[in-house]
């Protein structure tokens, strides 16, 4: 049945991936913080479903099914994010050589200051 608490539980699973996924494209230290800690929530649900399931003899096709499926499924999103992780990191990095790239070019400050110091009037 789908509506039992340990499938429940495996679904819970399932709909966290997105919201880990997200947290990995916030910048900032409390992102890091959300995902680990929606990560050791899915931790924890995958111990409850198993053991909630036998203390209610609440064990059915769908959820031996749908049990190792959530596993994977988080395993395979979280690995793959890891992974392009130093591409990520590298994008922002990136984006800033191209802009200062294209700008166009400023005046060197020794320029600037020489101009500066000509326009002034000598003090007589």
């Amino acid at each position: 049945m789908i509506t039992s608490l340990p499938n429940l539980l495996t679904i819970s699973r399932i709909l966290a991936i997105p919201a880990l996924v997200a947290t990995f494209y916030f910048p900032g230290l409390l992102a890091d913080w959300i995902a680990l800690g929606l990560f050791c929530t899915a931790g924890v649900t995958d111990f409850l479903d198993g053991y909630v399931a036998r203390l209610r003899g609440q064990m059915s096709a769908l959820g031996r099914f749908l049990d190792p499926v959530a596993d994977k499924l988080l395993a395979a999103a979280l690995l793959t994010l890891l992974l392009a992780l130093p591409l990520l990191a590298c994008a922002p990095a990136a984006g800033t050589d191209a802009a200062a790239e294209s700008a166009p070019a400023r005046p060197a400050a020794a320029d600037t200051r020489l101009r500066v110091a000509s326009t002034v009037s000598p003090i007589t």
